[in-house]
């Protein structure tokens, strides 16, 4: 099965859909805030006529981020109230930082449905050599553009008084105002080059008595109006964009548009240099490379639901999926409860493929084989490697818990002839390399154990201690009626064999199913608390994440997702993100 073309772009922006996502959380309308989950907000943005096609990233919010609130608020156990009204009232002051701006006194009265925020460009003067300056655009509908008005004035009344000198100039008949500090030289508007070092200059337009639109630099502002005034460079009227939106339920509170090479390279998946989608997506083969994807945002009472739809690299086609569940499989029912990662009908081959990529991007020097365990990695040359790789079938299930040193794994599939041999051939090799095959009993089941004997390290050096032989487990292997069961450690096999015999249940997480279409190619599950303690010493990359996206994070319980497979034109899936909010 080839899942690959799915999580990975996926994986690369999992976190900036959940930050967007989350921020959307908390409302709707004034008497009933279950509507905005039962009926959505605004079916389509207006405002992404000001985006230009090219752009990273664009995320519209359909509803106002108060009614957001309110519906949160609802939602919210009475004791957790004050905790979320302090995250939420966090999430603001961070997005309206240095503006000198509340939302409720200087926004709320004027604003519409709609808020739009891009990435318009990765660098605006186009010069690595001196860092990355993003780009940012800001577009709002207006609902009282007499009160919006005001607001934009007022603004830039305040920061004459700071000191700043304003700029007012007429461009695509609109009226853009900024500063200019210091006295620095303005952009050329007459050939768009830019003659000032400082990026970091806010400008506005009110446009049509409908949109305010704010920048990061006049320049940003100037390729918005341009974009809107354009036939075929805004992404409203991109055929991309249009072509996803037809594979996405219409009911939706957000939308967020990615050029998956440029968002990847934005959070450090893909280096600057790399330019193309095949680098991050297929590592070099045909056939399944996609570069731009778009994102419907829903809610349900237990968090955000996200559908995706990933459209092939233009002038290339998918390869379509053939292999699909209905029902998981009985391997599933062996998984423990407490895995931080889990994925259920994958097969290990398409899996690691997807996985060990990103694996490497974030500084972990691994391959599959010392991933499993420094030991086993002896045994497991690339013959061997490809060998269980084919023999492990799509319905299998792996649960992974990341420890302080090496991750435990528990891999469970039907046993099949061809597995049976690839083992064999596995302890065959492994007693070449010193490691021994015996048999261990494990809840009453005989279990193949692989192990290395060796010396117990000295606890401190004193001659007089006597040297200890100790046996350190390798992998284990065992057989109950149709399904192989390998672990990497003692107590994960006695975990699993004590669940199948007394148990026998599926994993919590599993009643969240009926969100996702049948059939499916599988699916991935994360327990966030689970996975963010075994990733905080190992990811350093994601203490950033950790630290600006805390208000939210700290709600997040778990996220599941999911591919519907492939047309010759697009990949469809969908990921659903748990919040804890009782």
């Amino acid at each position: 099965m080839k899942f690959r073309t799915f999580i990975t772009p996926l994986a690369a922006v999992g976190g900036l859909v959940f930050i967007v996502g989350l921020v959307l959380l908390g409302s709707l309308l004034l008497r009933n805030p279950l509507v905005l989950i039962d009926q959505g907000g605004q079916q389509l943005p207006t405002t992404f006529q000001f985006v230009p096609k090219q752009s990273t990233i664009a995320a519209s919010l359909l509803t106002r981020p108060d009614r957001l609130t309110d519906l949160w608020e609802y939602l919210t156990s009475p004791s957790l109230r004050k905790q979320t009204k302090q995250d939420m009232k966090q999430i603001e002051q961070f997005l309206l930082a240095g503006t000198g701006l509340n939302y409720e006194k200087d926004i709320q009265p004027w604003l519409g449905e709609e808020i739009t925020t891009a990435i318009v460009s990765p660098d605006l003067d186009q010069n690595p050599q001196n860092g990355m300056s993003p780009g940012y655009l800001v577009a709002l509908t207006c609902q009282d553009s007499q009160a919006a008005r005001a607001m934009v004035e007022l603004f830039w009344q305040n920061r004459a008084i700071a000191g700043d000198a304003l700029v007012f100039e007429d461009f695509s008949g609109n009226r853009m105002i900024y500063s200019r500090r210091g006295g620095g030289i303005e952009p050329n508007t007459a050939t768009g080059a830019s003659e000032q070092s400082d990026l970091s200059r806010l400008a506005t337009a009110l446009v049509a008595n409908q949109f305010v639109l704010v920048a990061n630099h006049p320049e940003v502002l100037r390729q918005a109006l341009n974009a809107a005034q354009s036939k075929d460079n805004n992404l409203a009227a991109d055929q991309r964009y249009r072509s996803a939106l037809k594979a996405l339920p219409r009911k939706r509170i957000g939308l967020l548009a990615l050029s998956l090479p440029a968002t990847a390279r934005s959070l450090g998946v893909l280096s600057p240099e790399d330019t193309h989608s095949v680098d991050l997506i297929n590592l070099g083969k045909s056939g399944n490379a996609t570069d731009w994807g778009l994102v419907s945002l829903g809610l349900t009472r237990e968090g955000i639901l996200g559908d995706i739809a990933l459209l092939a690299v233009p002038g290339q086609s998918l390869e379509p999926s053939q292999t699909f569940i209905n029902t998981l499989p009985q391997a599933a029912y062996f998984l423990p409860e407490e895995a931080a990662i889990t994925t259920v009908g994958l097969s290990l081959k398409s899996l690691w493929s997807t996985i060990q990529p990103l694996w490497q991007q974030y500084g972990q020097d691994r391959n599959f084989q010392s991933f499993l365990g420094e030991d086993l990695s002896l045994v497991l040359n690339q013959e061997v490697t490809r060998e269980l790789f084919n023999a492990v079938a799509n319905n299998s299930a792996l649960g992974l818990n990341l420890g302080p040193s090496e991750p435990d794994w528990l891999l469970v599939t039907e046993q099949t002839s061809n597995l049976s041999q690839a083992l064999q051939h596995l302890q065959t090799i492994a007693q070449t390399e010193g490691i021994g095959v015996n048999t261990l009993m494990v809840q009453g089941q005989p279990t193949t154990t692989l192990t290395r004997l060796m010396l117990k390290p000295h606890v401190n050096s004193s001659p007089s201690e006597k040297p200890e032989v100790i046996a350190q487990v390798v992998g284990l292997h065992t057989q109950i009626e149709h399904m192989s069961i390998m672990a990497s450690s003692p107590a994960l096999m006695d975990a699993a064999l004590r669940k199948s015999k007394t148990e026998k249940v599926l994993p919590d997480w599993t009643t969240n199913l009926s969100l996702f279409q049948q059939p499916n190619e599988g699916y991935i599950h994360i327990n966030w608390p689970r996975l963010q303690s075994g990733l905080r010493p190992r990811i350093s990359s994601l203490r950033l994440w950790e630290t600006t996206a805390k208000p939210v994070l700290r709600h997040l319980k778990q996220i599941t997702l999911t591919s519907y497979g492939r047309t010759h034109e697009l990949q469809a899936g969908r990921v659903f993100f748990q919040l804890s909010n009782q």
